[in-house]
């Protein structure tokens, strides 16, 4: 008898599952669902607003393609300054190129009475500029005296000596150009700056 009840084996009783490991377990599929969700909301916002995407996908393409343009294709800035520029109500002019060695003075770009000045010097050679607009009854060039008259890229020079200084009188289509220098200065670098005004 007591080997029967010896031989039967008795169910091991059930381990009782913890508090902390079911709190862990449903917590987790809570946030699988909240993340779920989520996704799902972002996929249907994202289709809903899918065109508004690329509308402003486009434009900011447009917008750095289009500062890139400007960046690249704006004109550099004159010789003269901005403030000189727009002081005065007619076209200035200045050479497209300067003879070997000249450079704008600078700060001797100024407006005084209407008129703009500004000095090109080499060393001890200076051309000092004047610019008005060009007078009702501009001079004749080829009744100067002394001077000489050719063709520059922007109308006609008269070029010579006044004070025993090198001198020229340019006459565009709007503006009487006078170029006056010291001593030293080469007429035929009087002549080359005459001969390159262009308007800015």
């Amino acid at each position: 008898m007591g080997s029967l009840i010896s031989d039967v084996k008795h169910p091991e009783p059930k381990r009782p599952v913890s508090k902390d490991s079911y709190t862990t377990s449903t917590l987790f599929k809570v946030m699988v669902r909240i993340f779920k969700e989520i996704l799902l909301r972002a996929k249907k916002w994202f289709l809903s607003h899918k065109l508004a995407i690329v509308i402003v996908a486009i434009l900011i393409i447009s917008g750095a393609i289009g500062l890139d343009k400007v960046r690249v294709h704006s004109p550099p800035p004159g010789p003269l300054p901005a403030n000189v520029v727009s002081s005065v109500n007619f076209r200035l002019y200045y050479p497209a190129t300067l003879p070997s060695g000249y450079v704008l003075v600078p700060g001797s770009a100024k407006t005084e009475h209407g008129i703009v000045f500004y000095t090109l010097q080499n060393g001890n050679n200076k051309i000092t500029i004047s610019e008005q607009p060009l007078p009702q009854h501009p001079p004749d060039l080829k009744s100067i005296s002394g001077f000489n008259v050719l063709t520059g890229d922007s109308g006609s020079i008269a070029f010579g000596t006044t004070d025993g200084s090198p001198a020229a009188i340019l006459l565009t289509g709007n503006a009487l150009v006078a170029l006056n220098s010291t001593t030293s200065t080469p007429t035929t670098d009087v002549v080359k700056v005459a001969q390159k005004m262009r308007p800015l």
